[in-house]
């Protein structure tokens, strides 16, 4: 079996780190997630976020757990980490000795205890179950020379992941100890969650902890301070070489659960991440590409019922910690899931999730947050829907006819004729046969920004990559239709795929800045402004640029666009340009799409480069994605942030 690789803070860099954020999954939506010292530095923290049955709308129900060492001599040590806007009390983070991600978040604390300088350690470990709405919780005490016990004050949001508790409006969850087990309940009686701690006592003293704060929300301009529930408090015997086990779950099924059953729970849900770890280590060439793989696994979700569809449907989620499943997300994501997870299977599902949710030819945006209904206001979606479910399914042709014939193709058809004829958000063919979108404040390209109501690009006409998308849609069908055998139908999107090349060449070039306009209006006006979106001409299946003119283009965005984490979304240059995204909601918006860097674009000028660039435009580009390997450790550990700033 391989041996899977583990990313590790101690010492200086577990210093320097202190703000990154670990997230453990179980692929229905929910996680656990706090700061590595145990912080909760947003609100969208909590050791128990669940998602609700009919949508992924998520409830922070267990916001913080925190373990206090208690002596024989009498010495209380204090291991959690309770932030307020002027101090943090308690702040154990001293304690904090390593923190590892492997299979699971790991984090040891070393405590030293005053009167003996004796050193003790507990290591705390803890696992989502997979497809279910269940926490387990181990810690593990060594080098315990005298009797102790670990204190452990569970504090209850019981909120919408997107909102913060006021004690003053909160009706706090009735509970109960019974049988080793605290049982948790709506005020109505409704079953909420149970912490099970076998070998515990628990001592009821139920009490209000006002204004945590949440130093991430003040920065971005939101409230940042919430009051949390605490029911009492339990105690577990520490032995050395021993482990005591936690569950927590929202499943009636494991509201009672003995230290047997849970430790039996742990060991079946390690191994089936070994297993998948091991398989995924064999696969990997690079630490890199093992976490990239890993991270995207955590992204993929199942629906558990909608109000329309109520079978499991599998998604993706778009980001954590708020981001539900987003249409244009999920498809650009589509070739990267294959690669990680080598499940042809998964992608077909995600393609027959979305393909499902189709009106007017239009591919959902995203699934709202709070009821998991379906919102449309996307021009690309649909079209990677097209690119990248081609890119996937080719060389799959022959073995998945049925899927192709059934799902795929009626749904490209639809899609295409919509387009043609005009639908919703002003989408409609122009008279050379390009496509043009929005009008008003809509916004339905991927930069999507708006602000009060202002959409900050609207990039209303004919956005460069939306046509580079939309030929290449009539390129990608027309392969799979002749290896199909239907050759005329075939033959004559290729034909009209070959003329719209010719046209959008012609009408997107940019002879002063020898590259292509971002869009170009219905009159014909081209927008000069230096963005990133014109990579795609490059790097879709079909090239729509000269050599010549995509060598010009590719050295372009190298010059103007180009960084060590991915491509600015516009150049230094640009009045418009802004360098920071940071400060109010206002502020931060603003920049999103006018210079703020995405990494999610170096996959487009990667593959550009691989297709127009030089030899040492090729090693470059190689230098900057295996460079992405020192961020694992940075933010979110094991993964790649969202955005950098432009600067």
């Amino acid at each position: 079996m391989y041996e899977p690789p583990i990313l590790t803070l101690t010492g200086a860099s577990l210093s320097e780190k202190r703000s990154a954020e670990w997230i453990d999954v179980n692929g229905l939506g929910g996680y656990a997630s706090a700061a590595i010292t145990g912080e909760n530095t947003r609100r969208y923290h909590g050791l128990f976020v669940i998602s609700e049955r009919s949508s992924l709308a998520r409830n922070v129900l267990l916001s913080r757990l925190d373990e206090t060492l208690e002596l024989e001599c009498g010495e209380r040590i204090e291991l959690g980490v309770r932030t307020y806007r002027d101090v943090s009390a308690p702040d154990g983070s001293q304690y904090l000795n390593a923190f590892s991600q492997g299979l699971y978040p790991n984090i040891e604390w070393c405590i030293r205890e005053a009167s003996t300088r004796h050193t003790y350690r507990i290591e705390k470990s803890l696992m989502m179950v997979g497809g279910e709405n269940t926490l387990l919780i181990r810690y593990f005490f060594r080098d315990v020379v005298k009797p102790g016990t670990l204190q452990l004050d569970p504090f209850i949001a019981n909120r919408f992941f997107h909102d913060l508790q006021c004690a003053a409006d909160a009706m706090p969850p009735r509970f109960r100890w019974e049988e080793e087990s605290l049982l948790l309940s709506h005020a109505t009686g409704e079953h909420l969650f149970a912490l099970s701690a076998p070998g515990a006592t628990f001592r009821s003293d139920p009490d209000w902890y006002y204004r945590l704060y949440y130093r991430e929300e003040e920065e971005r301009g939101h409230a940042a301070e919430e009051d949390l529930f605490r029911p009492g408090v339990f105690s577990l015997p520490m032995r050395d070489g021993e482990a005591a086990f936690l569950a927590i779950s929202a499943e009636l099924s494991r509201s009672q659960m003995g230290r047997d059953e849970i430790m039996q729970l742990w060991a079946d849900e390690e191994g089936i991440r070994r297993e998948r770890a091991s398989s995924r280590a064999k696969q990997s060439h690079s630490p890199l590409e093992f976490f990239l793989s890993r991270s995207t696994e955590s992204f993929l979700v199942r629906r558990r019922e909608s109000h329309e569809h109520p079978e499991n449907q599998p998604s993706l989620i778009a980001g954590y910690h708020w981001f539900g499943d987003w249409g244009r997300d999920a498809l650009i994501s589509l070739p990267g899931v294959l690669q990680a997870t080598s499940s042809l299977e998964v992608v077909k599902e995600i393609l027959h999730t979305f393909s499902v949710y189709v009106k007017d030819g239009l591919v959902p945006n995203r699934f709202s947050d709070s009821d998991g209904e379906a919102e449309y206001n996307s021009v690309d979606a649909s079209l990677w829907f097209i690119v990248n479910g081609f890119q996937v399914l080719e060389a799959y042709l022959e073995e998945e006819r049925a899927f192709i014939n059934e799902i795929y193709l009626p749904t490209v058809q639809v899609i295409l004729a919509a387009f043609r004829r005009g639908t919703q958000f002003h989408i409609h063919e122009c008279s050379d046969g390009l496509i043009a979108a929005g009008a008003g404040e809509e916004q339905v390209t991927w930069m999507d920004a708006r602000v009060e109501g202002r959409a900050i690009t609207p990039r209303h006409g004919k956005p460069v990559e939306i046509n580079a998308l939309w030929i290449n849609a009539h390129w990608c069908l027309a392969e799979i239709l002749e290896r199909i055998g239907e050759d005329q139908e075939g033959g004559d999107l290729r034909a009209r795929a070959l003329h719209l090349a010719t046209v959008y060449e012609s009408l997107f070039w940019n002879k002063e800045a020898q590259g292509l306009y971002d869009v170009v209006s219905e009159e014909g006006v081209g927008d000069p402004a230096i963005r990133p979106n014109q990579i795609f001409a490059l790097s879709l299946p079909f090239p729509l640029l000269s050599e010549d003119r995509a060598a010009k283009v590719l050295a372009l965005v190298e010059r103007e666009l180009l960084t060590p984490y991915g491509l600015r979304t516009l150049s230094p240059s640009d009045p418009q340009y802004r360098g920071r995204c940071e400060g109010s909601v206002v502020r931060r918006d603003e920049a999103y799409h006018q210079g703020t860097v995405w990494p999610w674009l170096i996959g487009a000028y990667a593959r550009a480069v691989l297709r127009s660039g030089s030899t040492e435009m090729v090693l470059r580009a190689r230098d900057v994605v295996s460079g992405f390997q020192k961020l694992l450790l940075e933010s979110g550990i094991g993964t790649v942030s969202e955005i950098f700033d432009g600067d």
